[in-house]
């Protein structure tokens, strides 16, 4: 990238037609480390971002980093508790999937709250203790 170029940006005006220079997405990821500014926010400066497409990206980049945080939980036993993982904080911020299907944010909620009322006081079936494969109120065929 020239001086000349980085002085256009700069002053936002494009000095061979005097309209105004709007820099693409690659230059603004190339400029942000060096101008120690987030990528996103150049893109929402030079205008190839709207509120919406931002709030998106934003709760993108926070699910990823919560999952990488739960990750980490995970492997460091903080989510296992006597050798059971806490389904608690996968089902508020995680991704889920069953049977190959990932769980929407209502389904996820419903599931959450469905065993809360389940849980409630402790009130636990005993009998779930089997395992549920070899369980056969588990099998897709009843």
């Amino acid at each position: 990238m020239s001086n000349t170029y980085l002085r256009s940006i700069e002053k936002g005006v494009d000095p061979r037609t005097g309209g105004t220079i709007i820099p693409s997405p690659e230059v603004l990821k190339k400029l942000a480390g060096p101008l120690n500014e987030d990528y996103i926010t150049l893109l929402k400066i030079a205008g190839h971002l709207d509120e919406k497409e931002i709030e998106t990206i934003s709760w993108a980049q926070n699910q990823i980093v919560n999952i990488f945080k739960m990750k980490q939980d995970l492997e460091q036993g903080k989510d296992v508790i006597e050798g059971v993982l806490q389904l608690e904080k996968w089902l508020i911020g995680g991704e889920i999937a069953f049977k190959g299907v990932r769980l929407k944010w209502s389904q996820r909620k419903k599931i959450y709250k469905l065993l809360s009322e389940m849980t409630q006081n402790n009130n636990v079936d005993q009998d779930a203790d089997e395992d549920p494969i070899s369980n056969p109120m588990m099998d897709d065929n009843n």
